[in-house]
């Protein structure tokens, strides 16, 4: 009897914390595919150290690649904290029945989305111009090889299912 009580006891105060957590659980799922997204496994559209290295890079282009994938790394910071707190605003809206208010929460969701996408392409376009003809006709190559690699990746993981 002491042996199923205890069970019992233990399963609600399992179960509790499970339910505490849900909207945590939720949120870091949510993060975790949006990290994801934005580390574009697989691409190589930007400069990580196995780029740098097919391009041979100099120190001095290297360190100038360097400053610019840290000045926008920190302005994707903000732009994600950005989303964050839409995501909560978007929430209480939805939660006091205010559906008009959570529509221009949308909006100003889809353009900070918008800002982080361009961002990216800001950031490439960037690192691209430190690189010399030579270097970057041998990007050309490698991104147009990579993203051919990666469909032919993503059509057999598709088959499989």
């Amino acid at each position: 009897m002491k042996k199923m009580i205890t069970a019992i006891i233990l399963t609600g105060a399992v179960l509790f914390t499970a339910a505490a957590q849900g909207p945590n659980m939720r949120e870091m799922m949510r993060e975790k595919a949006m990290r994801a997204r934005h580390h574009h496994h697989g691409h190589m559209h930007g400069f990580n150290r196995k780029m740098m290295e097919q391009l041979e890079v100099t120190a001095e282009q290297r360190d100038k690649i360097e400053a610019v994938r840290v000045r926008f790394q920190k302005q994707m910071i903000d732009l994600q904290a950005e989303m964050k707190k839409l995501r909560i605003d978007k929430r209480t809206e939805m939660n006091a029945l205010n559906f008009s208010k959570a529509k221009n929460i949308n909006k100003l969701m889809s353009d900070n989305m918008l800002k982080m996408k361009n961002a990216k392409i800001d950031e490439i376009s960037e690192m691209v111009k430190i690189l010399n003809k030579e270097q970057t006709e041998k990007y050309k190559e490698l991104n147009s090889s990579a993203g051919r690699a990666e469909g032919m990746k993503m059509r057999k993981t598709h088959k499989k299912h």
